[in-house]
C-alpha cells in the first residue's frame, strides 16, 4: 500500500508539470514513473486511472450530471413508438436499413437520397441500430438520446477550451442538455440527423480549437475528417466554417 501510495504520489507530481495535457500520449509518461513492483498491470492502470480522476475531478462530475439531466429529461421516449412521419421512409419501411448493416445497405445509403436528403452517415446509425439490436424503436430513441447526451458533454469541453472556465461553460452545457428546442431533434428517430451531425461538428470544433493553438498537419486534417463527417449527416453543416471565422474573431 505504501509503494502504491508513494507512486500515486509521484505520478500527479509528474501531470501537475506537464498540464496541460497536449493528447492522450502524454498519460504514457506517468507509466515510467510507477515503479514495476507495483504488482501487475492492472495495478499501474489503476493508478494512471486514479490520477486521471483526480486531476479531472470537476469534468467527470459535470460529465456525471449533464448524463443524468439527459436521462432525466429524455429517458421516456423509450416507450415511444415509430411515427408514420418520415421513420417509415427512413428506418422501418426502408428494406436497406431494416435489413441492417450490408454492403447493398451502405452503396444505397452513399447513392441514393431518402426524403430529398443525402445523409449516408445517419442511414448507415439506423443500419448499425438494426445489426446490433433488431428493428426496435426503443433502440433508436435511446441512440439519439446518448448522442445528445454526447452533445451536451463536448460542448462543455469546447466552451471550456474556448473561455478557460468550468462553472459557467458547465452551465451553458446544461442549458444545452435541458432547453426544449432540443425536443423534436432528439425524440423523433428522424432527426438523427441533428444530433449526430452536431455530434461531429463540436468534434471538429474542439480539433479546431486545439488546432489553432498548436498547429500541425495531423491535426487539420483531424478538423477535416470530422466537418466532413458532419456535413454526410446533414448539409446544413456547409455553415461550419463560417462559425469557426468567428472563434478566430472571439474567442481565439
Amino acid at each position: 500500500d505504501e509503494i502504491l501510495d508513494a507512486s500515486r504520489d509521484a505520478a500527479l507530481a509528474a501531470l501537475d508539470a506537464m498540464m496541460p495535457l497536449q493528447d492522450t500520449r502524454d498519460i504514457g509518461r506517468i507509466l515510467p514513473i510507477l515503479p514495476d513492483n507495483s504488482s501487475a498491470r492492472g495495478e499501474r492502470v489503476g493508478i494512471v486511472v486514479s490520477v486521471i480522476l483526480s486531476k479531472y475531478r470537476f469534468d467527470v462530475f459535470v460529465c456525471a450530471v449533464l448524463a443524468a439531466l439527459c436521462l432525466a429529461i429524455y429517458f421516456p421516449v423509450y416507450d415511444f413508438d415509430f411515427l408514420a412521419y418520415d421513420d417509415d421512409e427512413y428506418v422501418w419501411n426502408n428494406p436497406h436499413v431494416a435489413g441492417g448493416l450490408t454492403r447493398d445497405g451502405i452503396v444505397s445509403a452513399i447513392t441514393t437520397s431518402q426524403i430529398a436528403n443525402w445523409q449516408p452517415l445517419v442511414l448507415m446509425s439506423h443500419m448499425a441500430d438494426v445489426e446490433l439490436f433488431g428493428l426496435k424503436p426503443s433502440v433508436h430513441h435511446l441512440v439519439n438520446v446518448l448522442f445528445h447526451m454526447l452533445n451536451s458533454m463536448l460542448l462543455y469541453f469546447v466552451v471550456k477550451g474556448l473561455t478557460r472556465t468550468r462553472w459557467e461553460s458547465a452551465i451553458v452545457a446544461a442549458l444545452f442538455a435541458a432547453h426544449p428546442t432540443h425536443v423534436e431533434s432528439v425524440a423523433w428517430i428522424s432527426s438523427r440527423k441533428d444530433v449526430l451531425s452536431m455530434f461531429f461538428a463540436l468534434l471538429a470544433m474542439l480539433a479546431y480549437c486545439r488546432f489553432v493553438r498548436t498547429p500541425s498537419t495531423g491535426r487539420s486534417a483531424l478538423v477535416a475528417v470530422f466537418y466532413a463527417c458532419s456535413l454526410l449527416c446533414k448539409p446544413l453543416m456547409v455553415t461550419l466554417p463560417f462559425a469557426m471565422i468567428l472563434l478566430d474573431y472571439w474567442p481565439l
